[in-house]
């Protein structure tokens, strides 16, 4: 049973960082993007050292050490993401309003 519990919390984890803190991090609240990128980048990886201790609590005493490491790799895929983000939604507006323009 308690398999099926860590599952739920494992998808609950999920659901919670991707669903919802991503969403209003990134479309909702108007935040610099550095600390979008850093309240995303350290929110990401305790959930995912959560389910991973959910998971398995030796691989998480294994994986525990590099967290600073991880951290920082995380940060690092945060900001290219960002520029690519930012790259296809300035796009698509400026889509946008020269459909308004025509």
């Amino acid at each position: 049973m308690s398999l099926l519990w860590n599952a739920a919390g494992i998808a609950g984890i999920a659901a919670v960082v991707f669903g919802v803190m991503y969403n209003a991090l990134w479309n909702h609240l108007t935040l610099k993007p550095f600390w979008n990128i850093a309240i995303s980048s350290t929110l990401n990886l305790i959930g995912s050292m959560a389910a991973v201790w959910l998971f398995s609590k030796e691989i998480f005493e294994l994986i525990a050490p590099w967290f600073p490491g991880m951290w920082l790799f995380s940060i690092v895929l945060h900001v290219i993401g960002f520029y690519f983000y930012v790259r296809i939604d300035s796009r698509k507006k400026a889509e946008e309003l020269n459909k308004v323009l025509k």
